[in-house]
């Protein structure tokens, strides 16, 4: 199933904007290149939908694994969860570019964090994305 949902997320991220603004909403890709043919009506949001569901999903499946006491600590599923608290994050930051769906993004983006923090003392990969990409960031508890 991780790997349904990271593909999900390498898909649908593409076409949303690096850094909206705080009006953004799901759209086309505002940078180059753009699509040549508008999206049906709801497609944005739909996808929005589906990209900020596949982070949630894995932030759950490695709370649960956790839970169970069985986190499977190898690089494939830490990609997964940085890629889901990336979007996580971005859901926290940006509810509106899930059209504020995402209500549990901050509980989901601590729960890859926890994993990060674990998977980080396993593998120097691990180390190198908390330190390099998620170090500046402070989640109240």
């Amino acid at each position: 199933m991780l790997t349904v949902f990271d593909s999900t997320i390498m898909l649908h991220r593409e076409y949303f904007p690096f850094l909206p603004t705080p009006a953004s909403v799901p759209r086309g890709p505002v940078d180059q290149p753009t699509l040549e043919a508008e999206a049906p009506e709801g497609w944005w949001d739909e996808s929005a939908s589906v990209l900020f569901g596949a982070a949630e999903q894995i932030a759950k499946l490695l709370h649960d694994a956790s839970d169970c006491g069985s986190e499977m600590l190898i690089p494939f599923v830490g990609f997964c969860a940085f890629s889901a608290a990336y979007m996580n994050l971005y859901a926290f930051l940006f509810p509106q570019m899930n059209l504020g769906r995402s209500s549990d993004a901050e509980t989901h983006l601590k729960y890859c964090l926890a994993y990060l923090e674990k998977f980080r003392h396993v593998w120097k990969l691990g180390e190198s994305w908390v330190s390099t990409e998620l170090s500046h960031l402070t989640v109240p508890d």
